[in-house]
């Protein structure tokens, strides 16, 4: 067994064992997006909310009336749709039926989604006499830029053309 395959080992099994440490310490969402359950429900208590159908609901709030579908879960004023966390519309439904607000966010909010991400192994390199390049990528030759930027804060007016300059002021 080479020197890197026992390395690659010993990650394997470091990252495993981090990632199920993380697991058990974490919450059910990321604190951020708890943070905006939390406001989201504030906004929510001044709300009220009539069933039309088993999954159809209309609320109410000072703005104007809002649908919610908790089936296909969408809301009219499109947050529920695009945040993937229930919006303040919602969450009065929600309440309302003693569910967890918590089932209806997206899983990328939660943390075991996040340990996910870093499950995978990753190898470091090896030494640069061992890559395998293909021949036309090591003939390429790349160049610096022809411009560099001007130090400094870029200029707030644009330049005007010169017929611009000739025409008169209003």
């Amino acid at each position: 067994m080479t020197s890197s395959k026992k390395l690659g080992s010993c990650l394997d099994v470091g990252i495993t064992v981090t990632a199920k440490k993380l697991h058990r310490f974490t919450q059910r969402l990321e604190k951020k997006y708890q943070e905006m359950l939390t406001l989201n429900e504030a906004m929510s208590t001044h709300m009220t909310m009539v069933s039309s159908t088993e999954y159809l609901y209309t609320v109410t709030d000072e703005w104007g009336n809002y649908t919610v579908c908790m089936l296909e879960r969408k809301c009219v004023c499109g947050r529920f749709q695009i945040d993937e966390l229930p919006c303040p519309h919602v969450w009065a439904v929600l309440k309302s039926k003693f569910l967890m607000p918590e089932d209806y966010c997206s899983n990328y909010y939660k943390p075991n989604s996040i340990v996910m991400t870093y499950d995978v192994p990753v190898y470091p390199l090896p030494d640069r006499n061992e890559w395998n390049i293909p021949a036309h990528v090591a003939e390429e030759v790349v160049l610096p830029p022809k411009w560099k930027r001007p130090p400094g804060r870029p200029k707030k007016k644009r330049d005007k053309p010169f017929s611009e300059l000739l025409q008169p002021k209003n």
